[in-house]
């Protein structure tokens, strides 16, 4: 018995000879099937695909046999260089754009395919799989995902198909417009990338009836690759600010201090900076010295290399030398948004409180024939003044302690600028440096020998105080004043003061003549035989200078006939008589 369609195991067998029967083989026939890539060791009910393929004649492609992507890149450029990537080898990858001035979507991927190597059957001549199609596109999403817009498409431009497969590397890369016209952009907006590689190919079959070939293709495996650029133009922020919490923005210590060695921190995580849409990327400092400005204002000294830079929290800086310097830390998202934030330090290890020279410490209301060292007065207010007596002149030269001006750059909020603490932002209000005056005084009768500094009394920058002490003659006073500067270094400064309101006493005032007091004069004659001879005395302040004059007054006419200027040496007590 002889099978139609049996042209020999040489060229193929449409039907098997089973003695009795004729049973359909896999074949070229439209009735059976091909079974290619597969084995039919014994008709067509006995065809098995090769592994990674199914259907009825083993042409469609299972998972096993997706492509494999080897490198997956795409950027967006925008109008001035700038080039945001994308990486896309597997799914879920998500890039963060702050910029809006986008005008070129591009990409740069490469996949591969390998064929099995199957034994070909009698009606099969050839056998070809590959990639077929290759695209990449764009679309824009609002952050709802309700409204949406196709922006790019790139398809490769190596054109492979079914019947010209790409086998083994298949590159694929080009740049097209991005067509963004139209869209009102807002942070949580996406463009997702889809890039799709696709294989298949064809089996050529030989036809033995009718003597011809033909191609039947294959179902194939569609890679896809999906990634997001998500659109963020929302700084970092801190608790501080965003929730009143109580944590520092950063902490570099104490904004006073006379230690150089400075520790940078600041607290990461849940508290303190988040960024809540793309997240926290990096952080940076950066210190730089400050100068007063013409306007008298204190800025960051921009010209030259900053005093240090560090990313590292937690890190230790030195700072060189006495002055102000400002501690600029950046906060980075991973859009490129970024927040800054600014603290102060004032490091002074070396400058003290000084007395001005040419100045004192002044009882302004004793009398200056005395040399301000008497109060004649016993009822008026003791008037005492220091006026530009202290001075830290490293810090007045400097201005130190002046307001401090606007940072240079417009990306500093004022939020996170410095208003609190002792160095913030306000100038500290100051007389030559000197923050703080503070006095007290002693009062006794006995030439101060028994007077103590007592508390003292702060008077702010007051440089004078007027003080209602009472008092009386004898009693002396010792007054001190204490200037302290904002490193809390202090200066003492002390003046004492007696009292004395009355005037020297002078009595027994005669003339002597041979041991004789109170004799009568006769003629200018008798003068010449006779003693000028008086006491004087004051029993407070003691008497400095006496001053007499003997003179005649005849018919109202004034004849001086002797006078003198005598130092009495601060004679006190009994006083002292003089002839």
């Amino acid at each position: 018995m002889k099978c139609n369609g049996d042209y020999g195991t040489a060229l193929g067998q449409a039907y098997l000879n089973k003695v009795t029967i004729c049973e359909e083989n896999c074949s070229w026939r439209s009735s059976s099937t091909i079974c290619y890539p597969g084995t039919c060791p014994d008709g067509e009910d006995s065809c098995t695909c090769a592994s990674g393929f199914t259907g009825s004649d083993c042409r469609t492609l299972t998972s096993s046999q997706t492509p494999t992507m080897n490198y997956c890149l795409t950027k967006l450029h925008d109008n001035s260089s700038g080039t945001l990537e994308l990486q896309c080898e597997d799914n879920g990858h998500t890039s963060y754009v702050r910029i809006t001035t986008l005008k070129h979507f591009e990409n740069d991927w490469k996949s591969n395919y390998y064929q099995p190597t199957v034994a070909f059957p009698p009606y099969i001549s050839s056998f070809a799989l590959g990639m077929i199609r290759g695209v990449t596109f764009a679309t824009i999403y609002n952050k709802a995902g309700t409204n949406s817009k196709e922006v790019a498409r790139l398809a490769c431009s190596d054109l492979a198909n079914q019947n010209d497969p790409r086998q083994s590397l298949y590159h694929c890369n080009g740049t097209d417009a991005l067509d963004l016209s139209g869209w009102a952009f807002a942070t949580g907006d996406r463009i997702t990338v889809v890039v799709e590689v696709e294989n298949g190919g064809y089996v050529t079959v030989e036809d033995r009836d009718t003597n011809s070939r033909s191609k039947r293709y294959y179902t194939g495996r569609t890679l896809t690759r999906t990634g997001n650029y998500v659109f963020d133009f929302v700084d970092p922020i801190h608790c501080s600010v965003a929730m009143s919490c109580s944590l520092e923005l950063f902490n570099c210590g104490n904004d006073i201090t006379k230690q150089g060695n400075i520790i940078v921190s600041w607290s990461t995580g849940t508290s303190g900076w988040t960024d809540p849409d793309s997240g926290i990327n990096k952080y940076k400092y950066e210190i730089r010295k400050m100068s007063v400005q013409s306007d008298g204002k204190l800025e960051e000294v921009l010209t030259g290399d900053p005093v240090a830079i560090g990313e590292t929290n937690g890190g230790t800086q030195l700072l060189p030398h006495p002055g102000l310097y400002s501690v600029v830390l950046e906060v980075f998202d991973l859009a490129g948004n970024v927040q800054l934030a600014r603290r102060f330090i004032l490091f002074d290890d070396i400058n003290n409180v000084t007395f001005k020279l040419d100045t004192s410490l002044k009882v302004t209301s004793a009398s200056p024939d005395t040399g301000f060292e008497w109060l004649t007065d016993l009822h008026s207010n003791v008037q005492v003044d220091w006026t530009n007596h202290y001075i830290n002149e490293f810090h007045d030269v400097n201005k130190l302690l002046n307001e401090i001006g606007d940072y240079h750059s417009t990306e500093l909020a004022s939020a996170y600028d410095q208003w609190d603490g002792t160095r913030g932002r306000n100038a500290i209000p100051n007389k030559l440096g000197v923050v703080k005056f503070e006095d007290t005084y002693s009062l006794d009768h006995s030439g101060c020998a028994t007077c103590s500094q007592g508390m003292w009394n702060d008077i702010g920058l007051s440089t004078s105080e007027s003080y209602n002490i009472p008092r009386i003659d004898g009693d002396s006073i010792t007054f001190w004043v204490q200037g302290t500067d904002v490193m809390n270094n202090t200066l003492i400064d002390s003046v004492k003061v007696h009292v004395d309101s009355s005037d020297a006493i002078i009595q027994d005032l005669w003339l002597v003549k041979d041991g004789e007091r109170n004799i009568a004069v006769h003629s200018s004659a008798d003068l010449l035989e006779m003693e000028f001879e008086f006491q004087t005395f004051d029993a407070h302040s003691g008497l400095k200078t006496i001053h007499w004059e003997l003179y005649d007054v005849h018919e109202g006419t004034k004849i001086s006939l002797g006078s003198d200027h005598l130092s009495a040496d601060h004679v006190s007590g009994d006083g002292i008589v003089w002839t």
